[in-house]
């Protein structure tokens, strides 16, 4: 058995009988506010080494196992619907907005997020945990049985929905049963349970082309099955609430419904927009320009709502002072933006600039995604074994990865090793820096505002992927529009084409490749060389993206040069035990 201090023992204890830890950052006079009782903010006790003790039980060991696949599997949908994704299209349709098969689960994890955060750490998280897990089944069964593009993309936001929601769940679970000055250790092993997931692109590529795009749907649905069976009978965490001491009807009573409904409301619209924004719709039409306004709208009322009116607010103002939590934040969101520009555009280089088979494609995107994987779980172990110097981790990680998303812009199509070698790095940084700064946060962050912080956190990296994705798209298609019909065009012409025929050949190269046999004066080499101009082409739009996601690197850099030291918060505290 797990035993601890309960918090609710620290929260008895006369304030002025305690040390009164302050977030760095703040003035030495200033208190920080910490856990809310009947409405009002406590103060944070400082922990120290004798005042947590963890015991490791069979049973404790196996839920906290769970909390890790949970959070590892919560992710699975989304990589192995997108590695897939050309399969799906053909097998239900949809190859107009095919797009929105991932957009769907991107929104439904992101939208509710905030608010799911807020709701775990008034009610608790193991029915929330074990309800968004069930979602995500549910989807993923509707997935895998979808013979409608249309189903397909109800199966998605059921997913993401519960996926997004049991990823902030298990997060915020794994941390608050350890030890403050453990928690990065915590988060790097929770980490290290995706690397057998980390060569998806391989695993979609087989999958799709020698059985069943379905198979990956099936192979996540049964990891997540394992993980709610033992979360169900074993994950049984102690209670505490931002709200004790109140009745039930006063706690529902006291919940932030207005900032609940504008938050959702402001993400739902912000996001369709900018996912709509350039590609389904152009800039300027009503179906993008309304939902935008609306958004930005709904989310501004949020934030004058939590500042001055919301009693129990779903972003207290705790969590933007200091010099921890905002720049964490900053981080993230930057994190986001850079994060979609790699995952997002460099697959682009191996599917569009070096044709190959399917399997080497796959095996291409291994080190990107396995970079990701271990920059995580090394950065986050770093906080915990040198938190003095944690900071400087995260801003070597920004650096790096300013410099190697950037370098992707020399990518062309003689070179996949360094493509290949470029975005592993980048993803080495990106995971050194997203997760690390996540644990940061929830190392400074109220022990009864843990989720509330990791969901902010996280639906800051979504909404910065989001309008990421919307500038990096919209340069993308500017670009390639440009230049892959002139670029077919030159190659061909100078491989042999008559220039009367030039017109007729990159119609039918873009849109009936079978008919290009037809078009007079076109050989073999001919075709060749237009596919030649097609690399280059996508190649010569790519770089501009990758010169776009310096500036953002550079700010997230900044941010984390200017990160507090959290040494003084690495204590033995612990939040909540597991009951068995």
């Amino acid at each position: 058995m797990m035993n601890a201090k309960d918090p609710s023992d620290e929260r008895n204890v006369n304030a002025g009988d305690c040390h009164v830890e302050t977030i760095p950052g703040l003035a030495k006079d200033e208190k920080e506010p910490g856990p809310v009782e009947n409405g009002a903010h406590n103060e944070v006790i400082k922990g120290d080494d004798s005042d947590g003790r963890l015991n490791w039980s069979a049973t404790s060991i196996l839920a906290y196992i769970c909390l890790t696949f949970i959070f590892t599997g919560s992710q699975q949908p989304l990589y192995f619907t997108a590695g897939s994704l050309e399969f799906i299209i053909k097998d239900v349709g949809g190859s107009s907005t095919g797009s929105w098969l991932p957009i769907a689960y991107t929104l439904a994890a992101a939208v509710p997020i905030p608010f799911a955060g807020y709701l775990q750490d008034i009610f608790g998280r193991r029915l929330i945990l074990l309800f968004a897990t069930s979602l995500t089944m549910v989807g993923l069964i509707i997935l895998g049985t979808a013979h409608s593009f249309p189903q397909a993309v109800v199966a998605m936001a059921l997913c993401g929905t519960g996926a997004g929601i049991a990823e902030l769940a298990a997060f915020a679970g794994v941390t608050e049963v350890v030890p403050v000055k453990a928690r990065g250790y915590s988060v790097a092993f929770m980490t290290v349970v995706a690397t057998p997931f980390g060569p998806y692109p391989l695993y979609c590529q087989l999958l799709s082309t020698r059985a069943t795009w379905r198979w990956g749907i099936w192979m996540v649905l049964i990891f997540q099955g394992i993980a709610l069976l033992g979360a169900a009978l074993l994950y049984f965490p102690s209670k505490h609430s931002r709200l004790v001491g109140l009745a039930r009807k006063d706690v529902i009573k006291n919940i932030d419904y207005v900032g609940g409904l504008l938050s959702l409301a402001g993400l739902t619209l912000l996001l369709v927009a900018l996912n709509n924004g350039g590609y389904l719709y152009h800039w300027k039409s009503a179906k993008v320009l309304v939902p935008l306004i609306l958004g930005i709208v709904a989310i501004g009322a949020f934030v004058v709502w939590e500042r001055y009116f919301a009693k129990v607010p779903i972003a207290p103002r705790v969590l933007f002072r200091g010099s921890i939590i905002p720049k964490a934040f900053i981080i993230s969101f930057v994190g986001g933006v850079n994060f979609y520009s790699l995952s997002n555009f460099a697959p682009i280089y191996f599917t569009n600039v070096y044709h190959t088979d399917p399997v080497t494609t796959g095996a291409r995107g291994i080190g990107l995604s396995l970079g990701v994987i271990w920059g995580a779980v090394l950065g986050a172990t770093f906080v915990s074994r040198f938190p003095k110097y944690a900071k400087w981790c995260i801003t070597i990680c920004c650096a790096i990865m300013t410099s190697f998303i950037g370098s992707l812009a020399a990518g062309n199509p003689s070179n996949p090793g360094y493509v290949v070698a470029a975005s592993t790095i980048g993803g080495l940084a990106v995971g050194g820096l997203i997760v690390p700064a996540s644990t940061y946060a929830t190392v400074a962050c109220p022990d009864d505002l843990i989720a509330t912080t990791v969901g902010l956190i996280l639906a800051l990296r979504a909404v910065g992927g989001s309008i990421g994705f919307a500038i990096y798209y919209n340069i993308f298609r500017n670009k390639l529009d440009t230049k892959l019909p002139t670029t077919i065009a030159q190659y061909a012409v100078q491989a042999g084409l008559p220039l009367s025929s030039a017109t007729e050949f990159v119609t039918n190269f873009l849109t009936n490749a079978t008919a290009l046999a037809t078009v007079p004066g076109v050989t073999p080499a001919i075709i060749a060389a237009g596919a030649e101009g097609s690399r280059w082409a996508f190649a010569s739009s790519l770089k501009y993206i990758f010169y776009t996601s310096i500036p953002f690197g550079v700010i997230a850099t900044g941010c984390a040069m200017w990160l507090g030291d959290i040494t003084p918060l690495m204590t033995n505290r612990i939040v909540a035990t597991l009951n068995h």
